[in-house]
């Protein structure tokens, strides 16, 4: 759906992007899914963001936001596979 879809609708959308940071994390910054995890945790706690539906693509943020208890703030889960036909060994399209 596009955006404007999705707000006619009544929804708002905010992109965070972990993989990489305008500016560098500190040297000792927990980089672990764990610690993806926990940062996407206080990025929704820092907006005060409630029953959030959150896509995510296979990174696992969703399972573990689960089981590390820190899904308090979201209300539905949609885990989208990305995998490239490349990473299976299969000719480009």
């Amino acid at each position: 759906m596009s955006a404007e879809l999705l707000r006619r609708n009544g929804y708002t959308g905010a992109g965070l992007k972990q993989s990489s940071h305008r500016k560098p994390m500190k040297p000792d910054a927990d980089l672990s899914l764990r610690g993806h995890v926990r940062l996407l945790a206080e990025f929704l706690e820092a907006l005060d963001l409630r029953d959030v539906t959150l896509v995510l693509n296979d990174w696992g943020g969703g399972q573990f936001l689960i089981s590390e208890r820190l899904a308090g703030r979201v209300g539905r889960l949609a885990l989208v596979a990305c995998e490239a036909s490349a990473s299976r060994g299969s000719p480009a399209a």
